[in-house]
Protein backbone atom coordinates (compact mmCIF):
# COMPACT_ATOMS: atom_id res chain seq x y z
CA UNK A 1 0.00 0.00 0.00
CA UNK A 2 1.29 3.27 -0.90
CA UNK A 3 0.53 6.71 1.56
CA UNK A 4 -3.32 8.03 2.13
CA UNK A 5 -3.93 11.84 1.01
CA UNK A 6 -7.09 13.76 1.81
CA UNK A 7 -9.19 15.36 -0.47
CA UNK A 8 -10.98 18.24 1.11
CA UNK A 9 -13.23 20.84 -0.92
CA UNK A 10 -15.81 23.64 -0.28
CA UNK A 11 -18.82 23.12 -2.42
CA UNK A 12 -22.48 25.32 -2.77
CA UNK A 13 -25.08 23.83 -4.96
CA UNK A 14 -28.12 25.67 -5.90
CA UNK A 15 -30.95 23.52 -6.89
CA UNK A 16 -29.45 20.42 -8.53
CA UNK A 17 -31.99 17.88 -9.77
CA UNK A 18 -30.49 14.40 -11.02
CA UNK A 19 -30.64 10.89 -10.82
CA UNK A 20 -27.36 10.84 -9.75
CA UNK A 21 -25.66 13.82 -8.37
CA UNK A 22 -22.10 15.25 -9.03
CA UNK A 23 -19.12 14.44 -7.01
CA UNK A 24 -15.39 15.00 -6.77
CA UNK A 25 -13.68 11.73 -7.46
CA UNK A 26 -9.68 10.92 -7.20
CA UNK A 27 -8.75 8.81 -10.69
CA UNK A 28 -5.19 6.81 -10.82
CA UNK A 29 -3.64 7.47 -13.89
CA UNK A 30 -3.74 6.10 -16.26
CA UNK A 31 -5.46 2.95 -14.87
CA UNK A 32 -8.57 4.85 -14.64
CA UNK A 33 -9.44 3.13 -11.07
CA UNK A 34 -11.52 5.54 -9.10
CA UNK A 35 -9.64 5.35 -5.60
CA UNK A 36 -12.37 7.49 -3.76
CA UNK A 37 -14.84 10.03 -4.12
CA UNK A 38 -17.01 12.49 -2.06
CA UNK A 39 -20.55 11.84 -1.29
CA UNK A 40 -22.92 13.39 -4.00
CA UNK A 41 -23.88 17.63 -4.20
CA UNK A 42 -27.51 17.66 -4.68
CA UNK A 43 -30.11 20.80 -3.86
CA UNK A 44 -29.55 23.48 -2.75
CA UNK A 45 -26.70 23.94 -0.21
CA UNK A 46 -24.51 27.20 1.05
CA UNK A 47 -20.72 26.12 1.36
CA UNK A 48 -20.12 23.02 3.09
CA UNK A 49 -16.74 21.19 3.57
CA UNK A 50 -16.56 17.90 1.56
CA UNK A 51 -13.68 15.22 1.91
CA UNK A 52 -12.82 11.81 1.64
CA UNK A 53 -9.72 9.97 2.08
CA UNK A 54 -7.80 7.42 -0.62
CA UNK A 55 -4.73 5.57 -0.33
CA UNK A 56 -2.33 5.11 -3.44
CA UNK A 57 -0.75 1.78 -4.74
CA UNK A 58 3.04 1.27 -5.31
CA UNK A 59 3.06 1.30 -8.97
CA UNK A 60 0.44 4.76 -8.39
CA UNK A 61 2.48 8.25 -9.39
CA UNK A 62 -0.03 10.42 -10.97
CA UNK A 63 -3.88 10.39 -10.11
CA UNK A 64 -6.68 12.77 -11.69
CA UNK A 65 -9.17 14.77 -10.00
CA UNK A 66 -12.46 15.02 -11.34
CA UNK A 67 -15.92 15.56 -10.98
CA UNK A 68 -18.20 12.90 -11.76
CA UNK A 69 -21.55 11.48 -11.94
CA UNK A 70 -22.09 8.04 -11.57
CA UNK A 71 -23.97 6.68 -14.10
CA UNK A 72 -23.53 9.64 -15.55
CA UNK A 73 -26.64 10.36 -17.72
CA UNK A 74 -27.03 13.64 -19.23
CA UNK A 75 -30.17 15.17 -17.14
CA UNK A 76 -29.32 17.44 -14.67
CA UNK A 77 -30.00 21.36 -14.28
CA UNK A 78 -28.95 24.19 -12.29
CA UNK A 79 -25.38 25.38 -10.44
CA UNK A 80 -22.32 24.19 -8.30
CA UNK A 81 -19.12 26.00 -7.56
CA UNK A 82 -16.30 24.48 -5.89
CA UNK A 83 -13.51 26.25 -3.41
CA UNK A 84 -10.54 25.56 -1.44
CA UNK A 85 -9.72 22.64 -3.16
CA UNK A 86 -7.53 20.70 -1.69
CA UNK A 87 -5.40 17.09 -2.10
CA UNK A 88 -2.45 16.44 0.82
CA UNK A 89 -1.22 13.74 2.61
CA UNK A 90 -3.03 12.58 5.66
CA UNK A 91 0.36 13.52 7.59
CA UNK A 92 -0.04 17.09 6.85
CA UNK A 93 -3.40 17.14 8.54
CA UNK A 94 -3.33 17.06 12.52
CA UNK A 95 -6.25 16.02 14.28
CA UNK A 96 -6.32 18.36 17.47
CA UNK A 97 -8.57 17.53 20.33
CA UNK A 98 -10.19 20.41 22.18
CA UNK A 99 -11.44 19.65 25.37
CA UNK A 100 -14.81 21.72 26.75
CA UNK A 101 -16.36 20.58 29.60
CA UNK A 102 -14.74 17.26 29.44
CA UNK A 103 -16.42 16.73 25.85
CA UNK A 104 -13.73 15.82 23.21
CA UNK A 105 -14.60 17.45 19.52
CA UNK A 106 -12.37 16.97 16.64
CA UNK A 107 -11.23 19.93 14.39
CA UNK A 108 -8.55 19.60 11.44
CA UNK A 109 -5.82 21.76 11.15
CA UNK A 110 -3.68 21.97 8.16
CA UNK A 111 0.07 21.62 8.68
CA UNK A 112 3.54 22.55 6.59
CA UNK A 113 4.78 18.93 5.18
CA UNK A 114 8.72 18.64 4.32
CA UNK A 115 9.48 22.20 6.12
CA UNK A 116 7.77 23.70 3.80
Amino acid sequence: MGPGYRLSAFVRTQEIETASGPRLAVEDFPSGRILANTEEFLNTNDWLQHSTEFVTGPESHLVTLRVLRIPGNLLIKESLWMADVEMAPISAFVQLVHSASGCARPCVQQMAVNGS
